[in-house]
């Protein structure tokens, strides 16, 4: 039997850590290691992951200051022993028995990569989505047709040896962690499987990156100069320009939409000039999957060609509303 790391960044999550833990301990997988890397919490998150350590054997742990996430995940992937990993927030819950039905599935089919479907809920356990990546157990021949799936790692199950064979590490990036390293390792492998069943509960904490605004998401540029520069390094431009670019036009507009949360005049100027030329800079010609992203292109263009009336407090209001009535 293979082992499963799972491996979880922890900070000031003492509310929801047991519920986490316990969640990996109740699969019904007999080969699995939990790493934690407690990246400098200040509650009494380290005191409860210390209790667990002390009582179960495959559970392992580290503290380290506060960096981030990404550097928490890539000491995680060093501690860990596990043929397979898997990322698990420390206020997310794994259903009973994904581990054991990812595995499966990635062995039974041969293939690299296995990604399940999730629900949203919020911090009182009510449900907010059932996100359906695949209605369908499906199996992808070609990777690359992946790049627009919600990136987050706990849907994921990933190979140890495919990870460092190509050197694949999660970058140092604030904004668009997940993206980073998802869209690496989709280089790297030949195929993957999509699996209709539910693998965990995501939690959305409102106190998350995630769910805040500052200039922190001019951050997701870096997020793809990094990801362009392991494409350039492992010779795979050609594959960058032809599914990665269209990604990263449709994340830099998705950033720069969020200048309507911001409440200076000047501020959102300055956001609409940061992205307006990154995204002008892209060239999507060679883009083979520019029609699944043609709608998104196109609201982006006309919202810069109106961008008196994009940042302007009409905007804002009617967005709001046009959200509230499709909600």
């Amino acid at each position: 039997m293979n082992q499963v790391s799972v491996i979880i960044p922890n900070f000031n999550a003492d509310k929801y850590i047991k519920e986490c833990i316990d969640s990996i301990l109740y699969q019904d997988y007999d080969d699995i290691q939990i790493v934690i890397i407690d990246d400098g919490s200040i509650d009494q998150s380290w005191e409860i992951i210390q209790n667990y350590t002390s009582r179960h054997k495959n559970i392992i742990a580290k503290r380290q200051y506060n960096l981030n996430a990404s550097i928490a995940r890539n000491t995680g992937m060093k501690m860990a022993t596990g043929d397979y990993f898997l990322f698990l927030d420390s206020d997310d819950i794994l259903e009973l028995g994904a581990i054991r039905k990812m595995v499966f599935a990635i062995e039974n089919q041969n293939v690299d990569l296995v990604i399940g479907n999730y629900t949203v809920f919020d911090s009182n356990r009510n449900i907010h989505k059932y996100e359906q990546i695949t209605k369908k157990n499906t199996l992808v021949a070609n990777p690359f047709t992946l790049v627009g799936i919600v990136p987050n790692p706990t849907t994921k199950l990933y190979k140890k040896d495919i990870i460092y064979k190509n050197n694949i590490f999660w970058g140092n990036v604030r904004i668009g962690q997940d993206l980073n390293f998802f869209l690496k390792y989709l280089s790297c492998i030949h195929n993957a499987y999509l699996l209709n069943e539910n693998i965990y509960n995501w939690r959305r904490v409102n106190t998350s990156i995630t769910n805040s605004y500052s200039f922190h998401i001019f951050d997701i540029t870096t997020t793809f100069k990094d990801i362009f520069n392991f494409y350039q390094n492992n010779n795979l431009l050609n594959k960058y320009y032809q599914y990665i670019s269209v990604i990263e036009f449709r994340h830099y507009y998705q950033q720069m939409e969020k200048q309507k949360f911001f409440h200076k005049l000047s501020e959102r100027k300055l956001i609409i000039h940061y992205f307006s030329y990154y995204l002008n800079s892209l060239d999507l010609k060679e883009a083979l999957n520019y029609k699944e992203f043609k709608s998104e292109i196109y609201k982006c263009k006309f919202k810069l060609l109106l961008r008196w009336l994009y940042i302007s407090k009409i905007y804002k209001f009617l967005d709001r509303n046009f959200t509230r009535r499709r909600q």
